[in-house]
């Protein structure tokens, strides 16, 4: 049982409940989904990340869903109205007897955002972040299974992949 998320160029679908087609999500209509990462314990809560160009900057967005992509809630506000861009998201594994990730990391150029309510309240991360970290998957990055994820040891250690080149 569950559902399957895709991320599109031009939105996201979700499997049907009889897991024979895709309905678009209009939540992400016009939204870029550049990454997904679903909760391992609990596997009905999904992180998605969506941007889209507007002017000479991005809209970046961050979703969470509680029940397999049924309804979305916008998650991530640098400031009333205004959006970091994001590029990468991970959530550290649920504990046993709860449904929300302890941490979850919002990664962008060379800016990272916490949470630990699972996505609905963020704080910019004031550490240093080491160059050529946090750009949008390209070329430089592609390789990577993954650009960031949550240590299994620590739920306040991240491991991030660096672009091979600059952006």
């Amino acid at each position: 049982k569950g559902s399957v998320l895709v991320g599109l160029p031009d939105g996201l679908s979700v499997s049907t409940p009889d897991a024979c087609d895709f309905e678009k999500n209009d939540t992400f209509a016009g939204l870029f989904v550049v990454d997904l990462a679903v909760d391992k314990k609990n596997p009905a809560r999904t992180i998605v990340l969506a941007s889209t160009p507007k002017g000479a900057s991005f809209d970046t967005r961050l979703f969470v869903t509680e029940d397999s992509g049924a309804t979305f809630q916008n998650v991530v506000a640098t400031a009333p109205g205004q959006f970091a861009r994001i590029n990468h998201v991970s959530a550290a594994v649920t504990p046993a007897g709860s449904l929300k990730p302890p941490v979850v990391y919002a990664l962008g150029d060379s800016q990272m955002f916490v949470s630990f309510d699972g996505g609905a309240n963020w704080k910019m991360d004031l550490g240093q972040i080491p160059p050529r970290i946090g750009g949008a998957v390209g070329l430089a990055n592609q390789p990577a299974a993954s650009v960031m994820v949550v240590s299994p040891r620590s739920l306040f250690e991240v491991f991030v992949a660096g672009n091979q080149v600059d952006n």
